[in-house]
């Protein structure tokens, strides 16, 4: 941050600048609190995130064939210590936008390492390649995937879309603003639609770009929702309230929109596998989610399903197509005692005891972060799988690189592509 004198006496435009920024949400204004008396700061909101999408694993080995694309999004929220961003004077508060963090590479680099074979095995029958990014944010998984399929195409492979589709949802405005821009900045086209999942009729602004025809629907749908389980005395009510007004109270607590999945941190990744059936083509559509999984598996050896796969089975619902799908989480999920402090963002005993208790209310044991591929089987006309949503189990194992949403974590990112191709070809 700078002192607000010293920004409009070096920067172009001077105040006419530092207004249009504040409009646009991209700077505040904060009292300075120091010695010098420097007056009132010019604080940074967003920053910018490169990203570099590699060839495709699979195609032939050029070094030159790569996508370096640019996000701006929100700062993290240890930095901006809001969840609400204060616009222009004349404008209201709007949610902070989730900043690029593990989770959102973790769904980029394991959908890469396996993107060629969910295309070799016959998932690319149409002329036209659809992609819905659902919990949208800055846009980054939506645009990732056309810059997957951008490498592609320079690569002159055979399966390379004509044509590719982008739509991006989510509830806050400044994310879908974000998108946007983003899509600009690097040369992509998303259409952008705001609608609410928990609401009653957040299907109907989505059904009306599928339409009714199978050709309308989606290839793959890519989400990255808020999946913390929240009690409500740490949610941003100021945040959250956004779903429903503009009315925003004062409120300076951790968790807001892009962040909190409800009492249980499954609200939204309910309300994505239920609608997926619906947007995915039936003729091997793919729905891929990175999220937190309550209560995952303990271990491979378990002969029983967990309720979370049950879960997410049921929430799939029973369809005409078969759908298989794989969960991937760690090896050592965090228990509830861990999670509640590290999610507490204190030391203070009395924070701690609300996660711990809030967890035991919902009898969460442990968590862990992952990720959930499901795809419709029915592909070539395919039709011998019975009806319903069958879900499989791996967990990832613990390296020296970490675990499945480290960064660069090659061992995982392998660990996946395995089974990934595997129920692509199935």
């Amino acid at each position: 941050c700078v002192p607000s004198s010293l920004f409009t006496q070096t920067v172009v435009g001077g105040n006419d600048t530092l207004d249009l920024l504040l409009r646009l949400g991209l700077v505040y204004l904060s009292s300075a609190d120091n010695i010098n008396n420097d007056g009132e700061l010019v604080v940074p909101v967003v920053h910018l995130f490169p990203l570099q999408i590699p060839q495709l694993p699979g195609t032939r080995d050029r070094l030159d064939l790569v996508k370096d694309m640019v996000f701006m999004t929100d700062l993290h929220p240890n930095v901006l210590s809001v969840t609400t961003i204060p616009s222009g004077s004349d404008c209201p508060e709007e949610g902070a936008v989730m900043y690029i963090g593990p989770d959102s590479l973790a769904l980029v680099h394991h959908l890469h390492a396996s993107f060629l074979g969910y295309l070799n095995n016959g998932n690319t029958d149409s002329s036209v390649f659809r992609v819905l990014d659902v919990c949208s944010g800055s846009g980054v998984q939506a645009l990732a995937a056309l810059g997957m399929l951008d490498v592609l195409r320079k690569s002159g492979h055979e399966l390379a879309a004509v044509d590719v589709e982008a739509v991006a949802v989510d509830v806050n405005q400044r994310a879908l603003r974000f998108t946007e821009f983003n899509a600009r900045l690097n040369r992509m086209k998303v259409t952008t639609v705001q609608s609410d999942l928990l609401s009653d009729d957040a299907m109907v602004s989505i059904e009306e770009l599928v339409g009714r025809g199978e050709s309308k629907k989606f290839d793959i749908l890519l989400a990255n929702p808020p999946f913390i389980p929240t009690p409500n005395l740490v949610s941003d009510d100021a945040a959250l309230s956004l779903r429903e007004t503009n009315s925003i109270a004062t409120n300076s607590q951790s968790y807001g929109l892009f962040s909190s999945g409800g009492v249980s941190g499954e609200d939204c990744l309910c309300a994505i596998i239920q609608m997926a059936p619906r947007v995915l083509r039936s003729d091997g559509g793919l729905m891929a989610i990175v999220s937190e999984f309550m209560n995952p598996p303990l271990s491979d050896l378990d002969e029983q399903k967990c309720m979370l796969l049950t879960k997410v089975e049921q929430w799939w619902g029973s369809h005409d197509v078969a759908a298989s799908g794989v969960l991937f989480t760690n090896e050592h999920p965090l228990e509830s005692q861990v999670y509640a402090q590290r999610r507490a963002l204190t030391d203070d005993h009395g924070v701690i005891s609300l996660w711990l208790n809030h967890l035991e209310r919902y009898q969460i044991e442990h968590v862990s972060p992952g990720l959930l591929f499901v795809q419709y089987q029915n592909k070539g006309g395919n039709t011998n799988n019975a009806p319903g949503c069958n879900i499989d189990y791996r967990l990832v194992p613990k390296t020296n690189n970490g675990s499945v949403w480290t960064p660069h974590n090659f061992n995982a990112v392998e660990y996946t592509m395995k089974m990934l191709n595997d129920l692509y070809q199935s």
